[in-house]
């Protein structure tokens, strides 16, 4: 996979974020010499997604490179964790969705078996502000310790 910044290969944030988009622009530009996106220098990841959806088969590739990145990730998560719902958010999750979602759930549910995709459903995000996420974790932590507070320590030898 692609070089990310973590030093590891292969990095989802390099296929399913604005710089994995502008990763495999660079990456595939050669291969669409005529595709209009590949004569651009510096597309802006909206000029990438724009494209996407006018058919530029460069942007297309790319897109669906994301969607089946996604579409992976998905399946180790539902085998392993069996989730009722996928939320897809995120900055290109929220401007991508029409072009990731639907892709994504054909590779998930090509990869799965059927007890794991028949009740499960794959959305995007209704909240566009990405750091949700984070702040439901610490309301959900916070009701958890409310409702079960740990048990006080014991010293030894107490």
């Amino acid at each position: 996979g692609r070089q990310c910044a973590c030093g590891l290969h292969g990095c989802g944030e390099m296929y399913l974020s604005g710089v994995g988009i502008h990763a495999g622009v660079r990456e595939h530009k050669t291969n669409f010499p005529t595709s209009p996106l590949a004569q651009t220098d510096s597309p802006t990841t909206t000029a990438i997604l724009e494209a996407a959806r006018n058919g530029d088969s460069l942007a297309v590739t790319v897109i669906e490179e994301a969607a089946q990145t996604l579409g992976i990730t998905l399946a180790y998560c539902g085998a392993l964790l069996n989730p009722a719902m996928f939320v897809i958010g995120g900055g290109l999750g929220l401007a991508a969705s029409d072009l990731l979602l639907g892709r994504a759930e054909a590779e998930f549910r090509r990869r799965v078996l059927p007890p794991i995709y028949e009740h499960l459903r794959i959305v995007g995000a209704q909240v566009t502000n990405s750091a949700i996420g984070a702040a439901c974790l610490v309301w959900h932590t916070d009701q958890h310790l409310a409702l079960n507070p740990p048990a006080p320590a014991k010293l030894p030898g107490t």
